[in-house]
């Protein structure tokens, strides 16, 4: 009698499952495995915002204190005939502003620590990369192709630049502010447009003090 009733019990395990069972678990299996998949993808999708825009404010960063660097050592145009500003009416000063497309102003020109005259400006073509212009010497006349400072991966919005205490004045209206320029940047990526635009300003200030002419 014992035998007998282990067998059944052996027979019984033999079953395997029920079409119903498997179909429960070919559900829960697919539910836990789109689950695990749509976390997956958004891992990924939040990785790949967070090194665009690591990108935008690395590559706007570099950007900008390249600018500020160049600016900050400008020279004043003293000759004669302004040669780099090419404006008698800002013989010297350090900086020329320009409005460009669209406004508002758009381009700074200046001779820098080298006695080379650069300009920054927007390029007037694409109007989403900032392009510089080196001569090759302190006249405006021999610059050279302008050469982006933005990549291609990168759209900019907006490019400001802004003048204070560049006019000096004169004995009836004296002006000693030091001359100093405010830029504003607006970028975004080109490749990741759900990013919004990332906004920089800075101020230089002219390292020379300034002198009264």
């Amino acid at each position: 009698m014992l035998i007998m009733r282990t067998h059944h019990s052996f027979q019984k395990q033999e079953q395997g499952f029920t079409l119903v069972e498997i179909l429960v678990a070919v559900f829960i299996f697919t539910l836990v495995s789109g689950a695990a998949i749509g976390l997956l993808v958004s891992a990924v999708n939040a990785q790949r915002r967070s090194l665009a825009e690591q990108d935008v404010i690395d590559e706007a960063s570099f950007v900008i204190e390249y600018m500020s660097r160049a600016l900050r050592e400008a020279k004043k145009d003293l000759g004669p005939t302004p040669t780099c500003l090419t404006t008698p009416a800002v013989r010297g000063w350090n900086y020329q502003t320009e409005p460009g497309f669209p406004p508002p102003i758009q381009r700074v020109r200046f001779i820098d620590k080298d006695d080379i005259c650069r300009e920054f400006s927007m390029d007037p073509l694409s109007e989403t990369q900032i392009m510089e212009k080196i001569s090759t010497d302190n006249t405006a006349a021999n610059f050279g192709t302008a050469q982006p400072l933005t990549s291609d991966n990168l759209e900019v919005l907006r490019f400001g630049v802004f003048l204070r205490g560049a006019f000096q004045g004169d004995s009836a209206d004296p002006n000693y502010i030091q001359p100093r320029v405010a830029l504003t940047i607006e970028i975004q990526s080109k490749n990741t447009p759900n990013i919004p635009p990332l906004r920089l300003q800075t101020t230089v200030t002219q390292r020379a003090l300034d002198i009264q002419l």
